[in-house]
């Protein structure tokens, strides 16, 4: 590209950027881990009865009696207060159309927590009928499993791209390594696992 821009006018026009947040809420996380675990080991359920790659994964997404619990701890009240207020700004920043009233969230909002153990894995969805999607990590550490997020144009392409980290925007896959305190916001049409 420098040679390019020596010898022509250049401008470099990205019309279809994917905007991934990443924020600090400085949240009590350990506290809030404790929280979680304590409601969790007493009710832990499989998610699946196999014992294939999924037999110890668990999310209370569908688990209605756990999941109101979960949406009731200390740290998932505050972490709503907080999630609210950056959606907004997300929503805004991107473009994303939402209700008028500029205090408050007016679309329905779900928060739950998922589970995963060593060699667990989630394969790659998308959060239909959604606006924005997202993830919080309440703990991580180095061994913990990054979250995958796959082009939008990744299904059209007719070669195979050479991202790497000269050529950032050209990427096929970005992996992020979950860190604790970390919030990470994307539109919910974007395939993730």
């Amino acid at each position: 590209m420098a040679q390019i821009q020596k010898k022509y006018k250049t401008k470099l026009n990205l019309k279809f950027p994917v905007v991934i947040l990443e924020v600090d809420l400085d949240l009590d996380c350990d506290g809030y881990a404790k929280d979680i675990t304590s409601l969790l080991d007493g009710t832990h359920k499989f998610q699946h009865d196999t014992d294939g790659p999924f037999s110890s994964w668990y999310t209370t997404y569908h688990d209605p009696v756990i999941n109101k619990l979960f949406n009731q701890l200390p740290g998932t009240l505050e972490l709503k207060s907080k999630v609210d207020k950056i959606a907004i700004q997300y929503a805004d920043m991107c473009g994303i159309r939402r209700p008028t009233n500029e205090n408050k969230m007016n679309w329905t909002e779900q928060y739950w927590a998922s589970k995963m153990t060593k060699d667990d894995e989630h394969e790659f969805h998308i959060h239909g009928l959604s606006t924005i999607a997202g993830t919080f990590y309440v703990k991580s550490d180095e061994n913990s499993s990054p979250i995958t997020f796959q082009d939008p144009a990744f299904y059209r392409r007719m070669h195979e791209s050479k991202g790497n980290k000269e050529k950032q925007y050209n990427y096929e896959r970005w992996s992020y390594n979950p860190k604790p305190n970390k919030l990470l916001l994307w539109p919910a049409w974007l395939d993730h696992r």
